[in-house]
């Protein structure tokens, strides 16, 4: 069985199917295998390629979040392939309900993943995703910084990665059309060049970028020389629709700038051809064309023709956009409630419970685990002394304006890394969690003062030794962290509320007293800085 469970993980990751049938049945059959043989990682790995299956060729966006779902059970938090493939699909579902946040969420999970194994494929993947997340906003000049550094990364890599460059270069000749930034189109189109890229794509691509810089600068003749030989090319191209697609549009876009509108009625025509008004975002696109075609020409009689067609497709459009958000949305409702029926089922320490009490970025409890704890601690006969610590980065704002916010939950991640490693020295004893934003917060059972007061000696030592370079700190040349804490003994009326007010206020001390320092709360009222 086990020869069997390796052959079949073998054939998934490398997508070595037969027909879309094959591949069901080998993500449903290695399912079986490894349930019988129950070994936690092959499960998860069975469960994530059917979740694949599904969003990739079946579309079933309710069978997709089921399996991501089951997927998230047994699949380990630690940073593996599997992990970024996981939060590749959810990228993907939360794109049926138009979540870009948690998209983006899953693109900075992803590039955190990838820089931990080294992985930079997945981590320039991901860059690429977060600059179209923002020209989908059309947010173009963020959009613009994101795909140049992307394209930085791939260059400053060993690898050759040519199609990616070259197709981020065509992204960013894109966004500087948008944008207006005519002068800086020919050295990326120079860069498209140096490549060679070795495939047929490459030509057609280049020359799309230079009928944009062509359109930019109002030189018609070339243009349109440029664009008859491009629409032949295209045409005859053995390529998919979608690819075709994205090249006619920027065709249509350039030879409507510089008003070639025989131009737009050949590219309008074929594209007709290419699609129907089953298409319905293709055919919208259409419509849109030949509005502004009929706006320009001053085509009264074909205009009001033309906006009646493209209300019709514009509703189409509607339809379905909201068939698929409610498809998701439905999904992810039955997820909710598979998981609260779970719930019911399983203790406190199951792991659909635990997930809702976790911070996704940092893996450390939230701020709903320490409320929900502390509402509890009094049912604790156990419970002797407790003690509190709120470690706070310094000047993490400017950490963010001067690196980035990608910067800075990578700062946020290292952080908590290190809490991690100080809470599992006595992970019966100590709760890491991170309050929210730039805020860390540690929970520690029956430990004494002396005991604490290590642990954060430790944490401040680690953080040290790593000398993350902060050069906007006004405390340091490095990032570093505020901190106070304090112990208290358990007793009747332990008020948990009064003891974190204790613990704000000496924090409070430690930033008064320049940063990076920490104090400490004892109940004699005196307070400690280190």
């Amino acid at each position: 069985m086990r020869d069997r469970i390796i052959e079949l993980k073998n054939k998934i990751a490398n997508n070595s199917f037969s027909s879309r049938e094959d591949r069901f049945d080998s993500c449903n059959e290695l399912l079986t295998l490894t349930l019988k043989e129950n070994s936690k990682d092959d499960i998860a790995f069975a469960y994530l390629s059917l979740a694949s299956y599904y969003a990739n060729v079946a579309h079933d966006m309710t069978l997709l979040s089921q399996y991501m779902q089951k997927t998230r059970e047994y699949l380990s938090m630690e940073p593996s392939v599997d992990l970024i493939a996981y939060y590749t699909l959810k990228a993907l579902s939360d794109d049926t309900t138009f979540d870009l946040l948690s998209r983006l969420d899953c693109y900075l999970e992803i590039i955190r993943i990838a820089e931990i194994l080294n992985i930079e494929s997945k981590a320039f993947f991901a860059y690429g995703n977060i600059a179209e997340l923002f020209r989908l906003c059309q947010d173009y000049e963020t959009a613009l910084e994101y795909s140049i550094e992307t394209y930085d990364k791939y260059m400053s890599s060993e690898e050759n990665y040519a199609n990616n460059k070259v197709i981020t270069l065509t992204n960013i000749v894109e966004l500087l059309n948008h944008i207006g930034k005519v002068d800086d189109v020919p050295f990326y189109i120079s860069e498209i060049e140096k490549l060679n890229w070795e495939s047929k794509v490459y030509p057609i691509l280049l020359n799309i970028c230079y009928l944009r810089l062509y359109s930019m600068q109002k030189d018609k003749e070339k243009a349109v020389q440029l664009n008859q030989k491009l629409l032949t090319t295209v045409k005859e191209f053995p390529a998919n629709k979608n690819f075709k697609y994205d090249c006619v549009i920027n065709m249509a876009e350039a030879m409507m700038y510089v008003e070639a509108f025989d131009e737009v009625l050949t590219i309008v025509e074929y594209m007709e051809e290419l699609f129907s008004s089953e298409d319905v975002n293709e055919w919208l696109q259409i419509q849109k064309i030949k509005i502004e075609y009929y706006e320009k020409t001053h085509n009264e009689d074909n205009l009001k023709y033309q906006y009646i067609n493209f209300i019709k497709a514009y509703e189409n459009v509607e339809t379905e956009n909201q068939s698929t958000k409610i498809a998701g949305i439905r999904a992810h409702i039955e997820i909710q409630n598979i998981i609260k029926h779970e719930e019911k089922l399983l203790d406190d320490n199951a792991s659909l419970r635990t997930d809702s009490l976790v911070d996704v970025m940092t893996q450390l409890y939230n701020r709903r685990y320490i409320n929900t704890f502390l509402m509890n601690i009094s049912d604790d006969q156990k419970l002797k002394s407790i003690g509190f610590a709120i470690l706070d980065v310094d000047y993490f704002k400017e950490y963010n304006d001067t690196y980035g916010h990608i910067k800075g939950d990578q700062v946020l991640i290292e952080i908590s890394n290190i809490i991690r490693s100080i809470a599992s020295l006595s992970p019966d004893c100590i709760k890491a969690c991170r309050i929210g934003g730039d805020e860390f917060f540690c929970i520690f059972l029956n430990t004494s003062e002396d005991e604490v007061e290590t642990y954060i000696k430790e944490a401040v030592n680690q953080l040290s030794i790593k000398a993350i370079q902060h050069e906007t700190s006004k405390c340091a040349n490095r990032v570093t962290l505020s901190i106070g804490f304090g112990v208290e003994e358990m007793t009747p009326d332990f008020n948990p509320q009064r003891l974190l007010e204790k613990i704000d206020a000496v924090l409070y001390n430690s930033k008064r007293s320049g940063r990076n320092t920490y104090s400490k709360y004892v109940s004699e009222g005196e307070n400690h800085d280190e």
